[in-house]
């Protein structure tokens, strides 16, 4: 697992961490601050209320000598977090760490106890955590007839499709495909889900290495668990938010060149984390005359309209 900076996105998904340091004084140390302290850290359980905040978070909370790491997912899908170790001092973990856990949507909970070893000595600990989109326990419905993320009636072309030598490297987007498209042309859901994650705003745009991981996306969660990714849309033009429904066919914004892009085209991705790793599934396309279709580079792909969609 690759650990990157707070607000480091990554083109396929979300993969955030940050490294925190944390220490506790001794029995008689702790006994003096707590007659100190003014503000008390109420008993932490599963809370389902609406977030205000969209970043999932680990946070060192304590009460008296009841020392935990908070972990908060305020999205509307799942999420999996991996802790893992960087030094500890007169602290064990428990469970031990590395630890991964999959977060529910719109939920706080402890999710490690810490202790001193000593409780007469000093402890202190350093840990990492990150997190990816999704849930490994997840089956994808291969059979799914995906409508073509374009109006109905149009016709655009696949300019790269599943393996591309240009870009589609890797197992997060080697099942990906790019459909050129002027800016600005409405782009429509595939597939129903509620807005995961939602990135708009990216007004640069190029093949250099630090737009390598921006882009201007939506990423839409699936009922069977998988997700599908939107990308290089125009900043600004997103019609939907994080938490909002979306039903297949409906128009969720518009295309444009965001990101790490050499021109205007839609980047249409579907992916499942396999356990904080997101690769990419193939899929099918649903045509107007019903029939299913696997993109290929140079297809000419028509929009189908959702009556077709079965």
């Amino acid at each position: 697992m690759q650990y990157f900076q707070p607000n480091a996105a990554v083109l396929a998904g979300v993969v955030l961490s940050l490294v925190l340091a944390s220490g506790w004084p001794s029995v008689g140390q702790a006994k003096a601050a707590g007659e100190r302290r003014q503000e008390r850290v109420q008993p932490a359980g599963i809370s389902i209320t609406p977030a205000s905040d969209s970043a999932v978070t680990l946070e060192k909370r304590e009460e008296g000598e009841h020392r935990y790491l908070l972990a908060g997912n305020p999205l509307p899908g799942p999420v999996e977090m991996e802790v893992i170790l960087r030094e500890a001092t007169n602290m064990v973990a428990e469970p031990p760490l590395p630890h991964r856990i999959v977060l529910p949507p719109h939920s706080s909970a402890p999710i490690i106890t810490l202790r001193r070893q000593d409780p007469a000595q000093d402890g202190g600990i350093r840990y990492a955590y990150g997190y990816l989109p999704g849930s490994p326990d997840v089956r994808h419905r291969e059979d799914y007839p995906y409508l073509p993320p374009i109006s109905p009636g149009s016709t655009y072309r696949i300019t790269q499709g599943f393996f591309g030598q240009h870009s589609h490297h890797g197992e997060q987007n080697q099942y990906a495909v790019d459909i050129g498209m002027p800016k600005r042309t409405p782009v429509h859901a595939a597939r129903g889900g509620v807005v995961m994650g939602l990135e708009d705003g990216v007004s640069e745009n190029g093949v250099e290495a630090a737009l390598r991981f921006h882009a201007n996306q939506l990423r839409i969660l699936h009922d069977d668990g998988t997700m599908a990714v939107y990308a290089h849309l125009t900043t600004g033009s997103g019609l939907v938010q994080i938490g909002d429904q979306v039903e297949a066919g409906q128009r969720i914004g518009y295309s444009g060149n965001s990101g790490y892009s050499s021109g205007p085209h839609l980047h249409f991705v579907i992916q499942h984390n396999t356990g904080m790793k997101l690769e990419s599934l193939p899929f099918r396309f649903v045509l107007p005359d019903s029939t299913l279709r696997e993109p290929a580079e140079g297809m000419l792909l028509q929009g189908a309209a959702l009556a077709q969609n079965h």
